[in-house]
């Protein structure tokens, strides 16, 4: 008996890693994961404005030390990773009968006239 795959092993048809095993994170990703994660992990002793011990993260210690209007740009910068960006829509609002006075366009719509490219 041979110790080859069987079939259905979930590794599909030249083998492979099992369905759902993650990713490896390795070299320069891992190391920048490590240091965001450590930039923004609260690790600094503080007083808060009542004078009680808190911690803060390297990031809101720099977020702070910045000028009012470069705060708000860092703020507006990074929302760009945490709220998706909507997409712009138009609608075509001409019409097909354009010669006629809105006037006469309205009485006929009054009037029940089917207006121009009302069926596309």
């Amino acid at each position: 008996m041979g110790s080859g795959r069987q079939k259905g092993d979930g590794k599909g048809r030249y083998g492979g890693r099992v369905a759902g095993t993650p990713n490896k994170n390795k070299g320069i990703k891992a190391m920048m994961s490590e240091e965001l994660e450590a930039y923004f992990m609260p690790s600094i002793e503080t007083k808060d404005k009542e004078g009680n011990d808190i911690l803060i993260s390297k990031f809101k210690k720099d977020f702070d030390c910045l000028e009012p209007d470069k705060r708000v740009k860092v703020a507006a910068d990074m929302l760009n990773y945490t709220i998706p960006k909507m997409q712009a829509t138009s609608v075509d609002m001409t019409m097909g009968d354009r010669k006629r006075p809105l006037t006469e366009r309205l009485a006929a719509l009054v009037d029940g006239e089917e207006p121009p490219n009302a069926g596309e």
